[in-house]
């Protein structure tokens, strides 16, 4: 089964036409007559769907979706409805009681299995985002303070000029949004806004407005966006290739702003808490792998970068390097001028080895004063012309803490390891690791400000 479904109908012959219908399409169907047996079912089945007939004349189905709607656990559950007039009054009602879509009497079979495909690819993405979400705010990474947005940007693509007039006209009274025009596939360039697009409205009358949808989602920077496709009417056939191709929503030209503005609204809301879920997770990668000081990936990075490291070297047949620092006597300066200082000491040289290291080489704190720089392909005099440039550039560097007599120098002492290009089995990277840690621990006992070889490697 695809996913599950709950129909609820007070008429015993719809409920069993309709769970034929789905269960031919590969649904698993539940059945309800009742708002109560429903909400009894969902509380124990938790289904993934609810289908709902709105003309119900017992019952007042529209509270029973807000009452839904408004439940932290059904906030996720798609709603559709089904058996109201085709008319925009009554499709308005349905979406304000928080219907996901609605399908007015007669229903298209094709464009209501469509519809319910889009709403199930919808609900299993939110699923994914709050799990990796949850699963952030458990490791201790707080969710940050929602911004407050400005009004969100559409861009309508209109077949052509002709056609321009006509979306202008449906959009006319929506001046909550910000709006710009792109004929056809001109909607694919956006040098000439300065402003990313929430939602492109693609005009299907006579271009093939699904390879527009492929392409939009293709494109890196937009295919987070929402889609709507705006199909003639009547032209259910475009509509169900339309959603099947991923867009949001799908309208006919006949919408009323009212429809129009509250299914606008819907796409909207969808994008901007994905976009939130998405910042939240990335935060929470962030600080689970950068070091909040300095900036630099951390110790567990670190460790998770060198297996790959070590793999693609031993694969290729070519050396890598690991480099050690650590600044001297750094205790004294903790001591002498406050952590406040110290901290400043550790940005500065961590900002120092950012600048010197190439971008494909890795530079990470990996604890108090100890810095790891991973080098690939790269040799042993390589690694040591590097780590001398360091040695001698921070040795030159005067740390000035704005206070009478704390103009002091730093110096750093370095440990290099380079793998055996010749050996017959891959070097683990904690070995190299400590090959460098006991060369550093030789220069640091050598009289330090000093860089120190590996004796496997000199």
């Amino acid at each position: 089964m695809t996913g599950k479904i709950l129909v609820l109908d007070s008429v015993a012959t719809n409920r069993i036409v309709m769970k034929v219908k789905l269960v031919s399409a590969r649904y698993e169907t539940l059945t309800a007559a009742t708002c109560k047996d429903a909400l009894q079912l969902m509380e124990r089945e938790k289904p993934d769907l609810l289908l709902i007939n709105l003309s119900d004349p017992v019952e007042d189905s529209h509270q029973f979706c807000k009452r839904l709607k408004a439940n932290p656990k059904f906030r996720d559950t798609a709603i559709v409805a089904i058996g109201i007039a085709d008319t925009s009054r009554a499709r308005f009602a349905a979406l304000d009681a928080g219907a996901d879509e609605v399908l007015p009497h007669p229903i298209s079979d094709a464009f209501m299995l469509a519809r319910i495909r889009g709403l199930l690819r919808r609900r299993i993405a939110n699923l994914e985002w709050d799990i990796r979400n949850e699963t952030s705010q458990a490791l201790g990474f707080e969710e940050e303070v929602v911004p407050i947005l400005a009004p969100a940007h559409l861009c309508l693509a209109p077949a052509n000029a002709n056609r321009a007039s006509v979306l202008k006209n449906l959009f006319a009274n929506l001046t909550q949004f910000s709006v710009s025009f792109r004929i056809g596939a001109e909607a694919l360039s956006t040098s000439a806004d300065n402003v990313s697009s929430e939602v492109f409205v693609i005009d299907a009358w006579n271009i093939d407005a699904c390879a527009l949808v492929s392409d939009i989602y293709s494109r890196p920077n937009l295919r987070n966006s929402q889609i709507m496709v705006v199909a003639p009417k009547g032209r259910s056939d475009i509509a169900v290739q339309a959603l099947d191709f991923g867009a949001g929503e799908v309208v006919y030209d006949d919408i009323s702003s009212n429809e129009l503005a509250i299914r606008i609204d819907g796409l909207i809301q969808h994008k901007r808490r994905q976009d939130k879920q998405r910042k939240c997770v990335l935060s929470g990668l962030e600080a689970a792998t950068l070091d909040p000081l300095t900036g630099l990936y951390n110790r567990r990075y670190a460790k998770t970068y060198l297996k790959g490291v070590a793999e693609q070297a031993f694969e290729k047949r070519e050396s890598y390097a690991l480099l050690i620092f650590d600044i001297d006597h750094f205790k004294q300066i903790n001591d002498r001028f406050g952590h406040a200082h110290g901290d400043l000491v550790l940005k500065k040289v961590a900002n120092c080895l950012e600048q010197i290291f190439r971008s494909l080489d890795l530079v990470a704190r990996i604890g108090g004063e100890e810095f790891l720089v991973a080098m690939p392909e790269t040799s042993l005099c390589q690694a040591e012309l590097a780590a001398e440039r360091v040695r001698e550039t921070i040795s030159r560097e005067s740390f000035d803490f704005d206070r009478a007599e704390s103009t002091i120098n730093i110096t750093v002492s370095a440990g290099v390891a380079v793998n055996d290009v010749l050996g017959k089995c891959l070097t683990p990277p904690e070995v190299l690791f400590s090959k460098a840690d006991a060369a550093l621990y030789e220069a640091k006992s050598s009289g330090r400000d000093k860089v120190a070889l590996s004796a496997h490697a000199a």
